[in-house]
């Protein structure tokens, strides 16, 4: 697990609420309240999938997964 720091995203890294990683110069990271945001604008309370990179939040929890990258 990713720890309230930033870093590469990789397939299966869990992030929490706070958590962020960077891929293709895109960040994404956990807001406070469990929604994911990619990049300046796209926020999701599921799932965000663009241009390869995939991540879903783990059910009945605020934590997601990376499960794919371009």
């Amino acid at each position: 697990m990713q720890s309230g720091g930033s870093g590469f995203c990789r397939v299966g890294l869990v992030l929490e609420p706070g958590d962020s990683c960077t891929v293709s110069g895109e960040v994404f990271k956990v807001l406070s309240d469990g929604r994911g945001q990619y990049g300046c604008c796209l926020v999701a309370g599921q799932s965000i999938s663009i241009n390869g990179f995939v991540a879903r939040r783990i059910s009945g929890t605020d934590d997601w997964r990376i499960e794919a990258l371009p």
